[in-house]
């Protein structure tokens, strides 16, 4: 079968224009660009001894596959392929935290565990809506937990224990309603429990032993529906109690059913005298 010289054109017309479709389609297969540009600042933040992110410097961070950047298979609805994951574990890493980080909007999973980065956390990892998993633990990070990171309405757990951790809990981690896991211990955190905590409706572990927390642990958490494993503190006065003891409540399990708290609760103690018996007065005196 023979073309004609009109179809000829036609077909290799075709031809070229489909070869065109695919190079198009394969230039457009880039990192989004103000990821990149993120990504770059995050490695000025960092020091690196070991030269792990040597190759931070070359090529497109998803197509040449930087160490620790794992993206989407895909391009998502705007062309662009996006970080999905920053997994930076156990590296040696120091410096600290860029706030660029925040701009990686897609990012799902963020692990900087077992490192030795210092500084505060950003409060613009609470730009990062689709993060499930925040995990900072192991390093020398300061200062206290921002406000911003209670509006990650996907995070599954948050591990900030064993840093350097001070301040108050933010209230408005009682808005993580998707968060089973909170590791906090061996930290500095202050303050009181926020009673507001009672919200929280998938919690399963609340770890916070070895802080400085002080004042009393709040009823409220009586409430949690799922919470089976819960290790709250040192240096928590239990319903107003005269002395301050450093207690570990260590795999306390709550019963289905606790009752309420009355106005009982806040009587002021009487003093030993109100006994009016000379010999339990001796006998509280010898205890």
């Amino acid at each position: 079968m023979f073309l004609s010289e009109g179809h000829k054109y036609q077909v290799v017309f075709s031809l070229w224009f489909c070869f065109y479709l695919v190079l198009i389609a394969a230039q457009d297969n880039i990192t989004d660009p103000t990821e990149v540009e993120a990504l770059k600042a995050i490695k000025e933040r960092l020091i690196d001894p070991n030269g792990n992110l040597s190759n931070w410097i070359r090529g497109d961070p998803c197509i040449s596959r930087w160490t620790g950047v794992l993206c989407f298979n895909e391009t998502l609805i705007d062309g662009y392929l996006h970080v999905q994951e920053l997994q930076l574990m156990n590296l040696s890493l120091s410096g600290n935290l860029a706030p660029e980080i925040g701009s990686l909007a897609y990012m799902e999973r963020l692990n900087f565990m077992w490192n030795k980065i210092t500084g505060s956390i950003p409060k613009e990892i609470g730009n990062i809506k689709s993060l499930v998993l925040l995990l900072l633990n192991g390093n020398l990070l300061t200062g206290s937990l921002p406000d911003e990171l209670g509006f990650l309405p996907n995070l599954d757990r948050i591990q900030i224990d064993q840093n350097h951790i001070s301040g108050p809990l933010p209230t408005s981690f009682a808005n993580l309603n998707k968060t089973k896991h909170f590791h906090m211990n061996n930290n500095s955190i202050s303050g009181q429990i926020p009673p507001e905590l009672w919200r929280l409706p998938k919690l399963a572990h609340f770890l916070l032993d070895n802080n400085n927390l002080s004042g009393y642990l709040p009823l409220e958490l009586s409430k949690l529906p799922t919470i089976t494993y819960k290790k709250p503190v040192s240096n928590i006065r239990w319903l107003g109690s005269q002395s301050v003891l450093p207690v570990s409540f260590r795999r306390i399990i709550l019963p289905e059913k606790y009752p309420p708290p009355t106005k009982l609760l806040d009587l002021q103690s009487l003093p030993v005298t109100a006994l009016q018996s000379p010999s339990y007065t001796s006998l509280h005196s010898s205890v």
